[in-house]
């Protein structure tokens, strides 16, 4: 499946610098997030939102360095923008959503196209099978060996949807998660890519049926994948490890679109983009005599 530029153009890098005693900069990337955009009242801006994997900020803010998003410019390099006030889901004791949001102004000489919030990934979709088992997923994020010297050169790799879990799932390290399985080769820097997802429909041709691809939606953000302990890799019952810890079993686990949509409408993000709404101005009124 090939997605349309304008989704290579939603995701971003974050990473940290460091600097050798010769003076000479590093550039690390430590994973990816990717833009949201919500209307504004007047539908003549809008409300962005950068959304990324809570354990790659937590990685990153245990650096003595300070840490960015890589954001491309329209002239073909890219600017690192610093990131602090990162806002994170309430969950009860045991729970886990591996989820950061910030809020972030789009700059008019930004390479970015954000997602929008319609595309996220409802519930009714799921249940009148508009997306289930077996649609074909895209990733999209950085390769972490090649992210690009100037700018992101965001990598895409596709896969299946595998299940929808009516349980959470219990991650070593983590706790308990609401999660959608992939089946996807997924790598270290994919944390926090965009997972696309294309509806199947099925139509009836001349007494037979055939499958054709209809809208893209975001299922979801990419958090792990699936790691296991080597010595048990044979047993019925396998729970996954913490990335890094084990060896991966081709399964992706990704944070349902619904919990993205969630953490967007809490009260204090609804009241900020409401105080936005207010400074912002409205459509001009002519009124003729």
């Amino acid at each position: 499946m090939k997605l349309p530029e304008t989704l290579l153009k939603s995701v971003a890098f974050l990473g940290s610098t460091t600097t050798d005693e010769a003076g000479s900069a590093d550039h690390r990337m430590e994973g990816t997030g990717f833009f949201v955009a919500l209307p504004a009242r007047h539908g003549l801006n809008a409300h962005v939102y950068f959304v990324t994997a809570l354990h790659v900020i937590e990685t990153l803010k245990a650096l003595p360095e300070p840490f960015w998003i890589r954001v491309n410019t329209k002239s073909g390099s890219s600017v690192a923008v610093p990131v602090e006030a990162w806002i994170v889901p309430e969950v009860a004791q045991g729970e886990h959503i591996d989820l950061a949001v910030i809020p972030i102004q789009l700059l008019p000489d930004w390479d970015v196209v954000a997602v929008d919030f319609a595309m996220l990934l409802t519930e009714d979709m799921i249940r009148v099978n508009s997306v289930g088992l077996g649609d074909e997923v895209s990733i999209v994020g950085v390769f972490s060996t090649l992210p690009g010297s100037k700018r992101n050169t965001p990598m895409v790799r596709t896969g299946n949807v595998a299940l929808f879990p009516e349980d959470k799932l219990h991650i070593t390290g983590k706790g308990r998660c609401e999660v959608y399985l992939i089946e996807a080769r997924s790598l270290g820097g994919l944390s926090g890519s965009p997972v696309f997802v294309a509806e199947t429909r099925t139509v009836d041709i001349q007494g037979g049926f055939a499958k054709v691809t209809g809208p893209l939606h975001l299922l979801g953000m990419a958090t792990l994948h699936w790691e296991i302990d080597p010595a048990k890799r044979n047993n019925v019952l396998i729970e996954p490890l913490e990335e890094g810890k084990g060896i991966n079993i081709g399964i992706a686990i990704v944070v349902p679109a619904r919990r993205i949509a969630d953490l967007l409408m809490e009260p204090e993000l609804v009241a900020g983009r409401a105080e936005k709404d207010d400074r912002w101005p409205g459509p001009t009124v002519v009124i003729n005599d």
